[in-house]
């Protein structure tokens, strides 16, 4: 006997109503990227329903229904992050039905979803950026590359889907800041690179980029990176300079926490972070082994290297020492 079309009319419907560029519950334009997440989390609740004989009718869901398909998705050796992500979306898909009377109530409404624990957040130390920094040959064209997106995410703290989204037009020459145009949920910031990061942003565009429009960080074959090529980039580069764990989001944590170690405000980090909510006051106490306050200039590059000047001498820094380029900046 053939199963009922309900659900798939009902999955089918939002995902399709999502492809068009609809609305939010709250009336917010989904992201590409949130769109992606719904089709994925959809598609996982609607096999596991199968796998799990749970009623084709949504509106004879219950609490308990949905506790089997966490208890599913815990049994599959999904993460605890994972099984509330999947709530989560489960969760919006119900309201969404709600706001449009497919059904009268969510069944989550009374059940109590399961919170993740806020995972530690290491950054990265200062011998470890050197480390990175490091791996990076300043000779060539790719590793002038890979040292200018370190120096960069070190300093502006951007998510990997931001940095990979910059142009060229995006860099203000004089004012050394990036105009990020397509930030998370669709927020637009600017971000400030500090005196090493322009120095070699400026050494790889000058000396091996070049002024044609584009991405700013390109591939090796002259297209846009994604986010993924940006993992495997610091993947390669933890490998060589023996860092582990090494990822671009972690950049954006040592970003926060420098800032915050070095007398930084939490409602100017959540502007410069691009983040909705201020959650980062209890990012240093979820530091492991915390170095404590480092009073000084917040951009991590510009205390732990320019002080010294080291970064322009030392030849495991991929900075390239034959540049002459002359770049209106402050002093040290």
């Amino acid at each position: 006997m053939r199963r009922p079309r309900r659900w798939r009319a009902w999955a089918t419907y939002k995902l399709l109503h999502l492809e068009g560029g609809a609305l939010s519950a709250r009336g917010k334009p989904y992201s590409p990227k949130t769109i992606a997440g719904y089709r994925e989390g959809l598609g996982m609740l609607k096999r596991s329903a199968a796998e799990l004989g749970l009623p084709d009718d949504l509106r004879q869901w219950k609490p308990a229904d949905l506790d089997r398909y966490a208890q599913h998705l815990r049994a599959r050796g999904a993460k605890p992050t994972t099984v509330a992500d999947r709530l989560n979306v489960v969760a919006r898909f119900f309201t969404w039905c709600v706001v449009r009377r497919l059904i009268a109530r969510s069944p989550l409404e009374a059940s109590r979803r399961p919170r993740a624990a806020s995972d530690p957040v290491r950054p990265f130390t200062r011998a470890e950026v050197e480390q990175l920094l490091g791996a990076c040959d300043g000779e060539v064209w790719i590793g002038a590359r890979d040292g200018a997106i370190v120096l960069t995410l070190a300093d502006t703290g951007l998510r990997a889907a931001e940095l990979v989204g910059l142009d060229l037009a995006d860099l203000d020459w004089d004012g050394w800041t990036l105009r990020v145009e397509h930030g998370k949920g669709g927020k637009k910031r600017v971000a400030r690179l500090g005196l090493d990061a322009r120095r070699q942003v400026a050494d790889f565009v000058e000396l091996f980029r070049g002024r044609e429009p584009g991405p700013l960080f390109p591939s090796r074959y002259g297209k846009r990176l994604s986010p993924d090529a940006l993992c495997e980039v610091f993947e390669r580069l933890g490998r060589r300079g023996g860092v582990l764990g090494a990822h671009p989001h972690r950049m954006r944590h040592t970003f926060g926490v420098e800032f915050l170690r070095a007398g930084g405000n939490p409602f100017e980090l959540q502007l410069l972070l691009g983040h909705a909510v201020t959650d980062h006051g209890n990012w240093l106490s979820r530091t492991p082994d915390d170095e404590g306050p480092a009073i000084g200039n917040t951009w991590p590059t510009r205390r732990w290297f320019c002080c010294s000047r080291a970064i322009h001498q030392r030849a495991s820094l991929p900075v390239l020492a034959r540049s002459r380029l002359m770049i209106a900046t402050s002093g040290c």
